[in-house]
């Protein structure tokens, strides 16, 4: 029977790298690792999203203007704006605050 899984070369990548770091630290910790990987594919996986968001932050922090919005600034103001008005329609008007959360869960 072959494999289902096949395994991500970013996975791999990550183990083989932070691994032996993560192995010690969690041994000296009172924690044995059963498996193949130390860090596990989900885990991989959110940290290149979370590296992904905070880089493309950064960038985009270089780029937005309050004075002068671009084409690409103004669209994503609108898109939170129709997220602000779904939240507002759907939840009411303490709605709004569940917006880092909403965001959070669409980027994911």
């Amino acid at each position: 029977m072959e494999k289902l899984e096949h395994p991500l070369w970013i996975v791999e990548f990550v183990n083989a790298m932070l691994g032996p770091i993560v192995h010690s630290i969690g041994e000296k910790m009172g924690y044995h690792f059963t498996g193949h990987h130390v860090i596990p594919p989900y885990i991989v996986m959110c940290l290149l999203i979370l590296v992904f968001v905070a880089v493309l932050g950064v960038l985009l922090q270089r780029v937005l203007s309050v004075e002068n919005p671009g084409r690409g600034q103004i669209v994503i103001e609108d898109l939170i704006g129709a997220v602000i008005g779904l939240l507002d329609e759907w939840i009411g008007p303490k709605g709004r605050r569940l917006l880092p959360l909403v965001s959070t869960l669409g980027l994911f």
